[in-house]
């Protein structure tokens, strides 16, 4: 996480912006910004990189976006409608979310916060499982997008994985988009 922290401070908003952009084009590029899916990206929190600014631009190209909600502890995550007028509350684990009355709204393309990914695809979180759990179970019905959000340096050798981890499907950071 400290290299995340470090680039945070170093590369500033402009690596937010790149990585926007990037994350745009790659969507764009691959055919998945279509109007029947939903987007999910979290609201980003302490050294994340930014996805304030992507959900503005998806948003105004009527893609139908959500963010994350940790419900209950140890389960999957559900995901509410935002649109930039969303007022955001405060959440578990002080997490900004759209609040109970937004409706739920299932996503086919998940934007993934990580502490460090691979380039099989592996990704190192927070240690909850809430992204694994998630994934692993609109996966059983769904062909489910999850595309990793970080920073370039984010990047390791190998990511220890075990029996219940997700792959993604891909990365994005300021420098470019990287499939898998």
């Amino acid at each position: 996480m400290a290299r995340r922290v470090i680039a945070k401070k170093e590369l500033g908003e402009k690596a937010s912006e790149d990585f926007a952009e990037n994350l745009f084009q790659f969507l764009r590029t691959n055919s998945l910004l279509k109007t029947e899916n939903v987007l999910a990206a979290y609201w980003p929190i302490k050294s994340e990189i930014s996805t304030e600014s992507f959900l503005q631009k998806v948003f105004q190209h009527n893609i139908r976006c959500s963010l994350p909600v940790v419900e209950e502890a140890d389960q999957a995550l559900s995901f509410r409608s935002w649109t930039p007028d969303t007022k955001l509350v405060c959440g578990k684990f002080g997490v900004l979310t759209p609040p109970e009355y937004n409706g739920i709204l299932l996503p086919k393309i998940i934007i993934v916060p990580l502490v460090g990914f691979d380039m099989s695809g592996a990704r190192l979180g927070y240690g909850g499982g809430y992204y694994d759990r998630t994934l692993e179970l609109l996966r059983r019905n769904e062909d489910i997008l999850a595309f990793g959000a970080g920073f370039s340096c984010q990047q390791v050798e190998k990511v220890p994985t075990g029996p219940f981890d997700q792959k993604l499907d891909g990365v994005v950071t300021e420098e470019g988009a990287i499939k898998f």
